[in-house]
């Protein structure tokens, strides 16, 4: 008895290990880089693409530490959108805006003072300068 009292403890000791040692090393691999995007596109972006007939963008994105966005936007005049943001891969980002303007997962392009994101829908292809922030 005393025998598979101890087999059965030390069963659910190594499976305990084995499930809270998988769960750290998931949560650090997932931390950003201080080097990675998740740092360098902290900051105001603006399209480059000015509205028709005028000089001011179609819109800006503002990227915050805290994983948060505030997209501003033309749609009928200017209005402002939070969301949140979340890398998928090293070259893949998720825009998500909630229920009413959904979430994207675009692929984008950064350097030093330029972002491209590559849009699912008929956005297309934007590309962005950096206005303000991050670590230029």
């Amino acid at each position: 008895m005393g025998r598979r009292m101890f087999l059965s403890c030390a069963i659910i000791l190594i499976l305990a290990g084995l499930l809270f040692g998988c769960g750290r090393t998931g949560q650090e691999s997932s931390s950003p880089s201080r080097s990675g995007p998740q740092n360098h596109i902290i900051g105001k972006w603006e399209d480059t693409e000015p509205l028709l007939g005028g000089s001011s963008p179609l819109g800006t994105l503002e990227f915050f530490k805290d994983g948060t966005l505030l997209a501003t936007h033309f749609y009928a005049g200017f209005t402002s959108s939070t969301g949140e943001y979340k890398f998928v891969d090293d070259s893949h980002i998720k825009l998500d805006f909630g229920v009413v303007l959904g979430s994207y997962v675009c692929r984008f392009s950064l350097s030093q003072d330029k972002l491209i994101l590559t849009y699912p829908d008929e956005r297309g292809v934007r590309t962005y300068r950096r206005v303000a922030g991050g670590d230029s």
